[in-house]
């Protein structure tokens, strides 16, 4: 049995960025025993709030290349996707990772708009403040979710289309 890791998984991840396929998500049940879950040790959140999503806890694996490996935990598997900008190694990544890899711009107009409508009060800000968060948790494209089928010998991962779960 062949086994593999953060590594093979990141590197399919950023595999379907290169091809053009933008965000994928590769989800692996608790069960699966060719996982190397002692990789996942060393998971941590660096003290980044997150906007629940249905998960139990998420954390991120820094890359080499200034990506980050995210891992949205669930109660019967984790969800990783590749985030281009890694929000924890500073702040201009952190900048890059909200306006990029989330809605918080879109929802941030959106909630502007509603400010300028109901006024500056604290309705208008909390208009404002809600339509950001909200766009910071809506994703922008359909989600493309995958479960590993297995390893070839060079260590590449092979992959099978699935209907993502809901949260």
């Amino acid at each position: 049995m062949r086994c593999y890791g953060l590594k093979e998984v990141g590197d399919r991840l950023a595999q379907f960025y290169e091809d053009g396929e933008g965000r994928q998500f590769i989800e692996i049940p608790y069960n699966d025993r060719r996982f190397r879950w002692s990789d996942a040790d060393r998971c941590s959140n660096g003290g980044l709030p997150a906007v629940p999503s249905g998960q139990s806890s998420d954390c991120r694996f820094p890359r080499p290349d200034g990506t980050s490996l995210h891992a949205h935990w669930y109660e019967d598997r984790v969800r990783f996707h590749l985030d281009q900008f890694d929000p924890q190694a500073g702040p201009l990544q952190a900048l890059g990772h909200f306006v990029v890899e989330t809605n918080v711009l879109p929802g941030g107009v959106v909630g502007l708009g509603a400010r300028l409508l109901l006024g500056g009060g604290p309705v208008g800000w909390m208009a404002f403040g809600a339509a950001a968060l909200i766009g910071a948790n809506t994703s922008s494209k359909p989600e493309h979710v995958w479960v590993v089928e297995g390893v070839d010998y060079a260590g590449r991962l092979r992959l099978r289309a699935v209907k993502a779960a809901s949260a």
